[in-house]
């Protein structure tokens, strides 16, 4: 129900200095969202003017509503192979005009193949998942096998993209990045700006590290312009990923 007389209502109540004492007692405080690396990130994509976001290894939705508590208003495409969880990711995108989605993964080449499912879903990949302790306390664990339909970006491009000026392109594939990247050289250059999760050590078999990502990305003409912290150890505090925010210079 929208009743939005009620706003200024609430704005007093929450910004009230007795609502500002009991959150005091509770270490707690009121304050403008989004802030730090959040504030950033939509802020890079108002300057460059995004008007489309192509989320790749989209899970459930995650990164799409993310997107829509930050600020961003444009168009989203998203795409996810897995069963179960792409309709979870429909009944999500069916709520916005703006956000379509696609059951598929993209690579380098148009294929049918098998993807390992994670316990947790979002750790599944096309790779193999080099065993951790604490990968598995946090169920990135394979407990199943999938097949999905593989596309490359550059097969697809032309048609998603028809109509939209700046396109922004978000990889969060569980190592696979660098075959999505492959797949996608012609659709690169009309990119505007990149979201890649960088790995600071191997998870994935055989997968991207930060440092190659950030060579290949400034061969093309792509720069880091911000961070976003991912993946890491909550019992040691380690960072094992971190999402990298590119833009064209």
């Amino acid at each position: 129900m929208n009743l939005p007389f009620l706003e200024p209502i609430l704005q007093r109540i929450l910004f009230s200095q007795t609502a500002k004492n009991i959150l005091k007692k509770q270490g707690k405080r009121i304050i403008d969202y989004p802030t730090g690396e959040h504030k950033k990130i939509i802020e890079l994509l108002k300057l460059k003017k995004i008007d489309l976001v192509l989320d790749v290894g989209a899970n459930e939705g995650q990164y799409a509503l993310y997107l829509r508590t930050i600020g961003y208003k444009g168009a989203i495409i998203s795409f996810e192979p897995l069963d179960g969880v792409f309709e979870k990711l429909q009944l999500k995108a069916a709520k916005d005009a703006q956000w379509s989605c696609y059951q598929m993964a993209l690579g380098d080449k148009e294929e049918t193949t098998v993807i390992n499912v994670s316990e947790n879903s979002q750790s599944s990949s096309l790779l193999q998942l080099k065993s951790f302790e604490y990968g598995k306390k946090t169920g990135m664990s394979y407990i199943s096998q999938q097949k999905v339909t593989v596309k490359t970006l550059d097969s697809l491009f032309a048609e998603i993209t028809k109509g939209y000026s700046n396109v922004y392109l978000k990889l969060d594939v569980q190592g696979f990045e660098k075959k999505v990247l492959d797949g996608a050289q012609e659709s690169l250059q009309s990119v505007t700006g990149v979201q890649f999760e960088m790995a600071f050590e191997e998870l994935y078999k055989g997968e991207f590290l930060f440092n190659e990502v950030i060579s290949y990305l400034k061969e093309k003409n792509f720069h880091l312009c911000a961070l976003k912290n991912g993946f890491h150890n909550e019992e040691t505090g380690k960072l094992y990923e971190a999402d990298g925010i590119f833009y064209k210079m």
